[in-house]
Order: C-alpha cells, then structure tokens, then sequence
C-alpha cells in the first residue's frame, strides 16, 4: 500500500491503514542483511566496551539492551536474534533484550503474535505502543537506560513532509528522547552506548539536525561517524558515540 504522497509517511493514519493488510516489509531492502550484520557488530562492540569500563569500576556482567524505533513489521528483531544465535550458539558472552516501539497499535498486537514464541534464557523480545517523541513509559519500563538505540528508516518518515509545521520540532524531540535513553545523567551509568541510524539522506542534510553544540547538544556531542552501505551511493550507516568510546 503506497501512499498517494510521500507525505504521508509521516502519518499515523497511514501507517495504521498500511498495517491492517500488509504483514512483513523491510526498508531498504537491497541493504538489509548489511543491516543486520551491522546492528550485531554493533551489539558486540557496545559489549566489549563496556566490559573494559566495568572491570575498571569492577562491576559485573549485564544484559544488553537494544531499542528499535519505529520498528513496523520489519523482521530486523528476528533476524538480529538468528544472527545472535548463530554466531553465539553455545553461552553467549551476554544476554539480549530487544524493545521494539511503534505508535501503531495495529502493528504491535500482529508482531506480538508473530513473536510470541521468541523468549528463551538470555533472550527476551518486548513490543510497545510508543511514540518515539515520548519514550518516558519504555524508560521506566524496560531502561532506565539502553545500550543501543537502531533507527532504520524512522527519522527518514518524519522528514516526508518537508512542509510540515512541526517537522523541525518532531525530529528535535525523538532525538532527545534518544539522548535520554543513552544518558541520563547518572555518573555510575555512564559507559559506552550507542545510536545507529540506517538511512539514504547523506551526511551534510542529516547531521545538520542529529549534531548541535553547547548546552543544547545531545548526548553524543560530535562523536558520530558515517559510512556507505551496499554498492551505491544510495544508503548511509551513523554511528553515534556516547561515553567517548570510538568505534
């Protein structure tokens, strides 16, 4: 179901009429197992760092979060735990704990019931009615804190309707909700994490928005790195430091 206008990306309607008939979909399709290559590395990276920083402050082990926003009915959940598990397929050195949001109901009921037989020891998937503007139920449900945060395409559908009044201010709020579900301010919480976005807007029109200085910067500041996916020019991998740990 293609919308009549590229606006309507940006429309709950839309997309609550779009997921009464369509089960799976995944942006950016010619990319998507380097996508899902991509959010493991990630993963294991956000793991190793932490380890180092936790035997400095002697602390132990703990599971990993990874929220997804605006995750429809990507199969990117499923896919990272099969990657999880085949590359772990004894005891994995950790455990995973995967939070996907939408602010689709319609979308979150089907995707529970696809995924209702997907929890184990040391593996848990959790879906919520969120909007990514205000994550501050999924904080005190599932955080305080995540250790990695995956934008596939979600900020890309906030900027559909370029003319959009609000636009500005709707993007501004879902990348501070992400700031605060990496950072908090807590100084016994601050270890390396993680938001990466997959997208096809090149870097001088998204970092435009996601990098501000001084008093209003996110939590990542300016640790943020970019790289192309697949073959083309098409596609873009961000990776957003938090904690000064480089990738």
């Amino acid at each position: 179901m293609e919308p009549q206008q590229n606006a309507e990306y940006g429309q709950q309607r839309y997309w609550e009429q779009r997921y009464q008939h369509e089960d799976s979909y995944d942006w950016f399709p010619s990319v998507y197992a380097e996508c899902v290559a991509i959010t493991l590395q990630s993963v294991d990276r956000v793991y190793e760092q932490q380890q180092q920083q936790q035997q400095q402050h002697n602390a132990g082990c703990r599971t990993i979060k990874v929220l997804h926003l605006g995750t429809g009915n990507s199969q990117l959940v499923r896919d990272l735990y099969l990657a999880y598990k085949n590359k772990y397929p004894g005891d994995a050195p950790y455990a995973l704990l995967q939070v996907a949001v939408d602010y689709s109901p319609v979308v979150i009921e089907k995707m529970k019931q696809q995924y209702a037989a997907h929890q184990e020891p040391g593996y848990q998937v959790a879906w919520e009615v969120a909007d990514i503007r205000d994550l501050a139920d999924v904080r005190r449900q599932h955080g305080p804190l995540f250790d990695l945060v995956v934008d596939k395409g979600t900020m890309d559908a906030l900027q559909a309707d370029k003319n959009h009044d609000t636009m500005d201010e709707d993007i501004d709020a879902m990348l501070t909700e992400v700031s605060r579900c990496l950072d908090n301010g807590s100084a016994e919480e601050k270890v390396h994490r993680e938001f990466v976005q997959f997208t096809w807007e090149i870097p001088h029109y998204r970092l435009h928005y996601t990098v501000r200085s001084g008093a209003d910067a996110y939590a990542w500041g300016d640790q943020v790195t970019n790289k192309r996916i697949g073959d083309s020019d098409m596609y873009r991998c961000y990776f957003y430091r938090v904690n000064g740990v480089p990738s």
